[in-house]
């Protein structure tokens, strides 16, 4: 999966895919496309936005360090920044 691309490197890469698939007779409606994602990033909702048109069908959301007494503090503000 790729790491930390920009939605418009992510759909440059999904069109070579796509052309890849169409000559080798692989069917690209079969393949989802996951991106590994810095949460570090403001305004959720546009980058979702942004990453689902560039052809993602997931973000896996890599939070920065955080220390072990405050995991589940951390994971809630994510839950709640970056999960409909």
């Amino acid at each position: 999966a790729p790491v930390c691309l920009t939605p418009d490197s992510l759909a440059a890469g999904i069109s070579t895919l796509k052309e890849m698939c169409e000559k080798s007779g692989r069917d690209f409606s079969t393949i989802e496309v996951s991106v590994f994602f810095p949460i570090a990033a403001d305004n959720p909702e546009k980058n979702i936005a942004d990453y689902r048109e560039a052809g993602a069908h997931r973000l896996v959301l890599r939070p920065a360090h955080v220390e072990p007494d405050r995991n589940e503090q951390e994971l809630e503000k994510l839950a709640k920044a970056w999960i409909a």
